[in-house]
């Protein structure tokens, strides 16, 4: 990733794993990271709600079917609440 180019999803100073919003911001996250490492642009070739898209099926599933110690995402933050 180019100096240039900032994240959609930036690192969060707190987390937590019991929130939909971060468990959304997480798997976002882990999308944009695979997304970066292949040579994408943010904004020219993805946006945040493209991640949010592609991740919402996931997340609902995840919510609906683990324990929070089971979800298949990191949480990128300073401080991660469980």
């Amino acid at each position: 990733m180019s100096k240039k180019q900032k994240r959609l999803f930036p690192r969060l100073s707190v987390m937590d794993t019991g929130g939909l919003g971060d468990n959304l911001y997480a798997a976002a996250q882990d999308v944009e990271e695979v997304l970066l490492a292949g040579g994408a642009v943010p904004g020219e070739d993805y946006t945040r709600l493209d991640l949010l898209n592609l991740v919402q099926p996931f997340v609902r599933d995840a919510v609906r079917g683990f324990e929070s110690s089971t979800q298949p995402w990191s949480f990128s933050a300073d401080e991660v609440n469980k």
